[in-house]
C-alpha cells in the first residue's frame, strides 16, 4: 500500500496579517491526509525577521479532516509574528506557508479618581467691596480674592494652583487682589495622593466701586464786595480726584444751562448764580451733584438828579431855564433825584452833601428840602452804595442865595 503525504496545514487562524491579536493567541490550522491517517501537528514561530523558528508546541493524533491547535503564551505587545505549521502521519509530512500577524496595544492604565472641588460660592471668599452681577462677580481694586483651605480640605483637597487669563499656573499661598479690566481665573484641586480635579473658572470684573470727589474753587476766593458779594467777575476752576485712580470726567452747568464738560476753568459774570457739577468714573459711579452759590455785582448804581436841573430857581419854583451847567437859587430848593441800581444787589445806602457836609442818608430815592443860609456857589453832591458795595456819585455846582430865619 503506498503512503502518501498529509496535505498542506492551511486555514491559519489568526489570519495572516491581521493586527490587534492577544498576546496569547491560539493558533489554529487545519489539516487533512489523503490516506485518511491521523497526524501530529507541530507549530513554529518567531519574532518577525529575528532568528530562526523555533518549536512552539505540537498536538497529537489529529483525526484527517480536523483543526488542530495550540496556545502561544508570552507575546509582546505591538509586535509582528511569523508561524507555520507542520502535518506528520509518522512517516511523511507537509509544511504550511508561513503567516504573520501584529499583537494588539497595552491596555490603558486605570483612570485615577478624580477629585471634586467644591462650590465656588463656598470655596472662594472676597474680602473688600463686591456683588454678584447675573453671570460674574464685580470687585474693586482693592478686594482681595482668597480660597478657603478649611473648606478644600473637608473635601479632600490639599492644594489649590490657580491662574490669571493666559498666565502661569500658581500654588495658592495667600490673598490676592487683580487690576482693573475682566479676569477669568482657572483653578484646580490637589489630593494627598496628587489626583488633579477637573479644571474651574470664574469671572470676575474689577472696576472702581466709589465716586470721585469734586472740589470747586473760586477765584478770587472770598468775596471782594460786601455782604458775600463780588464785585469782579469770578473764574470758577473744579478739580477732582477719583480714591481709585479710575479716570473720569467732570461736567458742570450754571444755573438751568445744559450740563457741559469740564475742560478748563471758566468765567461767571454779573447777576445771582448756582453752579451746579459732578464727577462720573470710567466704571459709572456717579458723584451727587454738587452745588455752590455766587453773588456778582461788578456795576455801581445810577444816580439821575431830577431837581434842581439847569435853571432859575425862585421859593422852590423854576422860573426859567438856564446854559449847562448854570443853577440858580434864590430860597429854599426841593433836591430831588433818583437812585437806580441796574445791576443785582440792590441801593443799600445814599448820602447827601452839601459842599463836604452831610445832610441826610436815604435807603433810596431822595426828595429834600434843602432850606439854610446859604450865599453864593456850592456843591451838592450824592454818593449812593449797592449792597454789594459798588459806590456811585454824582454832583453839582448851584449858586444859592437864602436866608432861614427860623434856623
Amino acid at each position: 500500500v503506498v503512503n502518501h503525504p498529509p496535505n498542506k496545514p492551511t486555514n491559519p487562524d489568526p489570519a495572516d496579517g491581521i493586527t490587534g491579536v492577544s498576546t496569547n493567541p491560539t493558533l489554529s490550522v487545519h489539516v487533512s491526509d489523503p490516506d485518511g491517517n491521523a497526524m501530529d501537528v507541530y507549530f513554529y514561530g518567531r519574532q518577525q525577521g529575528i532568528g530562526s523558528f523555533n518549536l512552539i508546541g505540537s498536538t497529537h493524533d489529529a483525526s484527517n479532516d480536523s483543526d488542530a491547535s495550540i496556545v502561544w503564551s508570552g507575546l509582546n505587545y505591538l509586535t509582528t509574528y511569523e508561524w507555520y505549521a507542520v502535518a506528520n502521519d509518522s512517516q511523511l509530512e507537509n509544511t504550511s506557508d508561513i503567516w504573520s500577524f501584529t499583537t494588539t496595544s497595552p491596555p490603558k492604565p486605570p483612570t485615577p479618581p478624580t477629585p471634586s472641588l467644591p462650590e465656588p460660592d463656598v470655596l472662594i471668599n472676597f474680602i473688600g467691596p463686591h456683588e454678584w452681577n447675573i453671570t460674574h462677580w464685580v470687585i474693586s481694586p482693592e478686594t482681595l480674592i482668597c480660597f478657603d483651605l478649611d473648606v478644600a480640605e473637608k473635601a479632600g483637597i490639599t492644594e489649590i494652583y490657580y491662574k490669571i487669563d493666559n498666565g502661569t499656573w500658581m500654588r495658592y499661598t495667600g490673598c490676592f487682589s487683580l487690576s482693573p479690566g475682566m479676569h477669568y481665573i482657572y483653578y484646580y484641586g490637589v489630593d494627598e495622593s496628587g489626583f488633579h480635579s477637573n479644571t474651574a473658572c470664574i469671572v470676575v470684573e474689577v472696576k472702581g466701586m466709589i465716586a470721585p470727589t469734586t472740589t470747586c474753587i473760586f477765584n478770587p476766593p472770598q468775596p471782594d464786595g460786601n455782604n458775600g458779594w463780588y464785585r469782579s467777575q469770578v473764574t470758577v476752576t473744579l478739580t477732582a480726584t477719583d480714591p481709585e485712580g479710575d479716570e473720569f470726567t467732570i461736567y458742570y452747568k450754571v444755573d438751568n444751562d445744559e450740563w457741559n464738560t469740564y475742560t478748563q476753568p471758566f468765567l461767571v459774570y454779573d447777576g445771582m448764580h448756582t453752579v451746579s457739577y459732578y464727577a462720573i468714573d470710567e466704571y459709572g459711579n456717579h458723584e451727587e451733584t454738587k452745588t455752590k452759590e455766587i453773588k456778582i455785582d461788578i456795576y455801581a448804581p445810577e444816580i439821575s438828579i431830577n431837581r434842581p436841573s439847569n435853571a432859575l430857581y425862585i421859593f422852590d419854583r423854576e422860573i426859567i431855564p438856564l446854559a449847562e451847567g448854570k443853577t440858580v437859587i434864590i430860597g429854599k430848593i426841593t433836591i430831588d433825584a433818583t437812585i437806580e441800581d441796574t445791576a443785582t444787589s440792590g441801593i443799600d445806602n445814599v448820602f447827601l452833601y452839601m459842599d463836604d457836609g452831610l445832610k441826610k442818608t436815604f435807603d433810596g430815592n431822595i426828595e429834600y428840602t434843602l432850606d439854610e443860609t446859604l450865599f453864593g456857589l456850592h456843591t451838592m453832591k450824592i454818593v449812593a452804595y449797592d449792597v454789594a458795595g459798588n459806590e456811585a456819585k454824582n454832583e453839582m455846582d448851584i449858586i444859592i442865595y437864602n436866608i432861614n430865619l427860623r434856623g
